[in-house]
């Protein structure tokens, strides 16, 4: 999530704000709906929409260690989400997957 919120530029610095303050049904400001709506051309760019992406974040928020293992490649982590995943969590299978394609296309991993 961050190497994307990183393809932001000068906007990454409201993105944790403002994705916090979605998540929670807060108000944006100015500079944070900026940010949103760079990040979904961004995921458009890529096929993800905003939806997958507050999925990630909310997956995130939820354990980092789930789905991601140190030093792991973007290999690994891609038949990974192969594994027979708990059904508590297959909501956030697609939205990984699309994830893990985006950063194979920018080069990020």
């Amino acid at each position: 999530m961050n190497r994307i919120i990183g393809q932001l530029g000068e906007g990454k610095s409201h993105a944790k704000d403002a994705l916090y303050n979605l998540r929670y049904n807060l108000k944006l400001n100015n500079e944070e709906k900026e940010c949103i709506e760079k990040l979904k051309g961004l995921l458009k760019n890529v096929d993800m929409m905003l939806d997958d992406f507050k999925l990630l974040h909310e997956v995130k928020s939820k354990s980092n260690m789930m789905f991601h293992r140190n030093n792991q490649d973007l290999k690994a982590a891609k038949l990974q989400l192969n594994d027979t995943v708990l059904d508590g969590v297959k909501i956030y299978k697609p939205p990984i997957k699309k994830a893990l394609e985006a950063i194979g296309k920018w080069g990020l991993f």
